[in-house]
């Protein structure tokens, strides 16, 4: 995701390497599998999507151009691939992460 978004380098991939190991990180993907067959608006949706997006760390941000991913229509075949809560939560951790990239821009 990050090379179609333009960035990256070893510094963001050494954070991502220390997230995917992180408990808490294989717990919210836990959460994510048990929505599968879930609609959109199941309760368990905002919760975990604002869990998942508060772990990014800001150096992962920091490495997506202020004008978004480089590729058009990414999110949308991104979500394309979950079933309709967990892309919920992927598109709601979209958002939020946006948002958070906005505001340190300013």
């Amino acid at each position: 995701m990050l090379d179609t978004a333009g960035g990256g380098g070893s510094e963001v991939y050494g954070v991502l390497r220390k997230l995917a190991g992180d408990p808490a990180v294989l717990a919210l993907y836990e959460e994510l599998d048990a929505l599968d067959g879930a609609p959109p608006d199941d309760p368990r949706v905002a919760p975990l999507a604002a869990r998942m997006a508060a772990l990014v760390p800001d150096e992962v941000l920091a490495a997506v151009p202020a004008e978004g991913p480089a590729v058009t229509g990414f999110g949308a075949a991104l979500l394309a691939d979950y079933p309709p809560a967990q892309a919920e939560v992927v598109r709601r951790v979209m958002v939020a992460l946006t948002e958070r990239m906005r505001g340190r821009a300013r």
